[in-house]
């Protein structure tokens, strides 16, 4: 079974803690940064999630990050919607095929 981590605001945290995640409550986009990034070199989960309200310091570590494990997801924050999940799923994808295969465009 995979090993899943939450990284985000406490009180979202809870909801998956419910689920059996690790959660790891943060206060700001610079500590789930860290947090993230240890996670990542420690490889001890598989999948990570977080909100667009702690990501957007991740945005360069995404893209230069070469490994596939652990996986990094998205969530839209409770606040607003900026679409930055889908944004680095759109790239992932991209990167892997050769081609925008997400794209609404036809």
């Amino acid at each position: 079974m995979s090993k899943i981590a939450f990284v985000g605001e406490e009180k979202i945290g809870y909801l998956f803690k419910s689920f059996d995640f690790a959660v790891f409550p943060v206060k700001d986009g610079e500590e789930a940064s860290k947090k993230i990034k240890e996670i990542y070199r420690k490889k001890n989960f598989d999948i990570v999630i977080t909100t667009e309200d702690f990501a957007k310091d991740l945005g360069e570590f995404i893209r230069e990050k070469n490994d596939v494990m652990p996986v990094i997801f998205v969530l839209p924050s409770l606040s607003h919607y900026e679409g930055l999940g889908i944004q680095w799923i759109r790239k992932s994808v991209e990167r892997a095929v050769g081609i925008d295969i997400l794209s609404n465009k036809e």
